[in-house]
């Protein structure tokens, strides 16, 4: 068999299309490494505070408003990572929960490619909320890792690290 199962309770920074999608392993290449660019730069931005960023509440797309509406949201924010050396950049879309914390979803891609990248970053950050809202919504309490920290973001209960790393308030 040519197919591979690997279970994890991370979020690994996996990528994956299907066999018959056209030119699939191209993209999936293209994916992965985007995926590991994704991972790289928003642990060395997040950790050093000298790495310039673009913080941007003022930005639209399709279905905003039905978004912020969908899982109760003050606001959407975009934040842009630009390494000075590197034909990538990270656009991590950041929402905030009213009476809540924040859910992000990033992405990183060719600095040409802005669309494809806003949609894996949008894509991200929708299934983050959706795991959010489940876990405000219900009984159900986090268990694995990944879990545990979109909760601890989610929740609120780590807001003052999210504000003071962006200056957000």
């Amino acid at each position: 068999s040519d197919s591979i199962v690997r279970l994890t309770e991370r979020s690994d920074g996996l990528a994956a299309l299907p066999k018959h999608y056209e030119l699939a392993h191209n993209r999936v290449q293209e994916h992965a490494l985007n995926e590991a660019v994704e991972r790289y730069l928003w642990a060395k931005w997040w950790d050093d505070s000298s790495i310039k960023f673009f913080k941007s509440d003022d930005f639209t797309f399709a279905n905003k408003e039905q978004l912020i509406l969908e899982f109760d949201l003050e606001k959407i924010s975009s934040i842009h990572v630009l390494p000075s050396n590197h034909n990538s950049s990270l656009l991590i879309l950041i929402a905030k929960i009213k009476g809540g914390g924040y859910v992000t979803g990033g992405a990183a891609g060719n600095i040409q490619n802005k669309e494809q990248t806003f949609s894996r970053a949008f894509g991200e950050l929708l299934r983050h909320l959706i795991v959010v809202k489940t876990m405000r919504t219900s009984a159900y309490y986090p268990s694995s890792f990944y879990e545990k920290r979109l909760y601890g973001f989610g929740s609120g209960a780590w807001n003052k690290i999210v504000e003071d790393r962006l200056d957000l308030m």
